[in-house]
This record gives C-alpha cells, sequence and structure tokens, in this order.
C-alpha cells in the first residue's frame, strides 16, 4: 500500500463521523509522520506497515474522540454493516422513558450525586490542606508531558514529593523507598489520590480517562529511538489510568512491557475495554504504586 493509498483510506474512514478539521488534522498528522520516517531512510512500505491498517486506526481516534459510538460507526463502514444497523435504528425507533415518576427518579439521583461530589470535593480539600502544612511548596504540581499528536501539555497532580531542583526532576524516576517522597506523598500516591487534579485536564481536551499515560518529552526522545513502535502511543489522547498501569506496568518496571500494553489497548479498544480498565483501578488500584 502506498502512502496516498493509505491517507486515502484512513480520510474515507474517519470522514464517517468526524468533522471535516479533524478529519484533516490526522491525515496531516499521519501523512507528515510517514514522510519524517522515509527521510530517514526506512522504506515507505515498512512505516505503513508499523502503522497498520488505516480502519483500525480510525476506530481508534473517532471512539477516543467521542463517547465510543463512532469506533462502532467507522467498523461499521469498513465491514458494510452500517447502513442494515441504521435500517434497523429506524424500524425500530426511540423507545422513550415512560410516563410518571421518571423525572422524579432524575431529580433523586441527581442529588445523589451532588452529595457524593461534595464529599469528594471536601476529601481532596483536606489532603490539599494536609500537603501545604507538612512541607515547602504548591499544593499542585504541573509537570510537561507529551500528548496526542506529540503535542505537549501540562499535566496536574496533587505534590506527593519534597521540592527539587530542575535538573534533579528532570532525570530521575520515582523508585520505591524514594526519600523524595513526603508523607502525605505515600498514602496519595499508594492510593492514586495524587493523580485526581488530572480530571482537569480531561476537561481541557489534553487526556482521557482511559488511555496510554503520557511521558515526559526527555523519554520520549529517548524511547523513540530504543523502542519499535513507540510513537504509535501518541496517536490516542493520554489516559489518568491505562491497560498497562492496571496491569502493574507503572513508574520504574519495564518500559518494553508497558508499550506492548499500550498497543493492545490501541489495537483493541472497545467501550468495554475502558469500562474493564476503569473498574480495575478503583476496585484494585495499581499495583507497583510508590
Amino acid at each position: 500500500m502506498t502512502r496516498q493509498e493509505f491517507l486515502a483510506k484512513l480520510r474515507q474512514a474517519l470522514e464517517s463521523e468526524l468533522d471535516h478539521r479533524t478529519v484533516q488534522e490526522n491525515v496531516d498528522y499521519y501523512n507528515s509522520y510517514i514522510i519524517e520516517e522515509t527521510a530517514k531512510g526506512r522504506p515507505e512500505s515498512d512505516v505503513i506497515a508499523e502503522l497498520g491498517d488505516p480502519w483500525v486506526i480510525a476506530r481508534s481516534v473517532i471512539g477516543m474522540s467521542g463517547d465510543g459510538l463512532g469506533a462502532q460507526t467507522a467498523y461499521e463502514t469498513a465491514s458494510g454493516r452500517g447502513q442494515e444497523n441504521k435500517s434497523r435504528e429506524k424500524s425500530g425507533g426511540y423507545q422513550g422513558r415512560g410516563e410518571g415518576g421518571g423525572f422524579s427518579a432524575f431529580g433523586t439521583w441527581w442529588k445523589r450525586l451532588l452529595l457524593v461530589l461534595g464529599i469528594i470535593g471536601v476529601f481532596l480539600l483536606v489532603i490539599a490542606v494536609i500537603i501545604k502544612c507538612t512541607s515547602k511548596g504548591p499544593v499542585i504540581f504541573r509537570q510537561e508531558r507529551v500528548g496526542l499528536h506529540n503535542k505537549p501539555f501540562q499535566m496536574y497532580k496533587f505534590r506527593s514529593m519534597y521540592q527539587q531542583k530542575p535538573d534533579e526532576e528532570l532525570t530521575k524516576w520515582t523508585t520505591k523507598g524514594d526519600p523524595r517522597i513526603t508523607p502525605i506523598g505515600h498514602f496519595i500516591r499508594r492510593t492514586n489520590l495524587d493523580e485526581t487534579p488530572q480530571l482537569w485536564n480531561v476537561l481541557k481536551g489534553d487526556m482521557s480517562m482511559v488511555g496510554p499515560r503520557p511521558e515526559r518529552p526527555q523519554f520520549v526522545e529517548k524511547f523513540k529511538e530504543e523502542i519499535p513502535r513507540y510513537m504509535i502511543k501518541h496517536q490516542v489522547r493520554p489516559g489518568m489510568t491505562g491497560w498497562a498501569q492496571v496491569n502493574g506496568y507503572r513508574g520504574d518496571t519495564s518500559i518494553q512491557k508497558r508499550i506492548e500494553y499500550d498497543l493492545y489497548y490501541i489495537e483493541n479498544w472497545t467501550l468495554g475495554l475502558d469500562i474493564k480498565i476503569l473498574f480495575m483501578t478503583l476496585f484494585k488500584g495499581f499495583k507497583n504504586a510508590y
């Protein structure tokens, strides 16, 4: 498959669900990537083979750009089943909520949700106060990470370490028993509460709830030269939690295995897999969280 054929198929798959601007951004990104790699002396066919099926790429891009329904539509378009499903939807119609009690039930659940959010907010405020009172430095820690299409962004976390010099922060991994971690830092890292400010990154569109974890720019530059297919993880938005993390690959663990799990997630994405990862994060937490 040539570059032109690859891009044409990708455009066709994306146009079924995304607006023209988003489609063009994705096509331009992959076009630039192929050109850059071939300029390094790699055969064009090898670069395209590494990227994989454009329909699979489109499925991931569409699914992670919206609520997951777009991925199914792209797949149906590729397999010729889209029109059949649309006909079924038309014949079945929309089954609305029945009369009586619907809005009352909705109001009850809405109040419960607000109560839960209020309790969580108070708990996070207590954590912020403890961080501020037990060590010098800001409550929220910001760090540059690499996100979708290799674009850098500022990722937020509750500060769990004593303040460091910039050169120390840039070169060191966090390890078990790391003396840089504050007393409250040990607790919020083990329980993953240090990650909760990244909800703001999700609202801004920098991140998703689920996806490959974003890495610092200097490590991206290092790993892309050492690990095959490493840069494919930047085809999707990074996540607060991911398939690699719930399986124990985070922090000072094998980056090779982490990428294997990230690529599995990208190539086999479903809404069900996202839900599974969220439940595993909630009830099992992260292994190797220190």
